[in-house]
């Protein structure tokens, strides 16, 4: 169990930093560092500030890490509609198919491989990706991670268990 915690903290404080940052990705041409520009803030930070939690400093920059990025859904507003029809319906069961979900809803694969080209090109190794185009796992050591997601990863202590969270909240989408 103690393990999973720094896999999933970072994973979850990425997910608020990462997911916006590729839902819109335009096709043109793959996303430059000097092209991101600050969008919103997390809540994490603050919440993490409010609870108690320690923060007991920065990350050692050669630990390696493994991380999911995750990218919005297509057609979210229509997925949602055909969920609530289905369940106005009394529908049970599958409500969309897999081949479904990936031809409407699931992001396009031209954005993933966007998402795939920058993971890589900023040092991160692929690990794992799904057939969905929902997530894609990378490794690398924090420093990478911190460079490509222009993020500074903190350790934080909390009743005993250890995590890492990010130390800023950015979010960031291409210009």
């Amino acid at each position: 169990m103690k393990k999973l915690l720094p896999t999933l903290a970072v994973f979850i404080s990425l997910l608020t930093i990462v997911q916006p940052v590729f839902a819109g990705l335009p096709t043109s041409n793959v996303p430059s560092s000097s092209a991101y520009i600050n969008l919103s803030s997390s809540n994490v930070i603050p919440l993490l500030s409010q609870s108690g939690v320690t923060n007991v400093g920065a990350v050692d920059p050669t630990q390696q890490l493994s991380i999911t990025v995750s990218l919005k859904l297509r057609n979210k507003d229509a997925l949602k509609q055909k969920i609530r029809t289905a369940h106005a319906n009394h529908k049970s069961g599958k409500i969309v198919s897999d081949a479904d979900m990936v031809a409407n809803y699931s992001p396009d694969t031209t954005t993933h491989s966007k998402l795939l080209n920058f993971l890589t090109s900023n040092g991160l190794t692929v690990t794992k990706t799904y057939g969905n185009h929902m997530a894609i796992q990378v490794s690398g050591s924090a420093s990478v991670i911190e460079k490509a997601f222009n993020v500074s990863l903190n350790n934080y202590v909390d009743n005993g268990y250890h995590f890492m969270q990010t130390a800023q909240s950015h979010s960031y989408h291409q210009t």
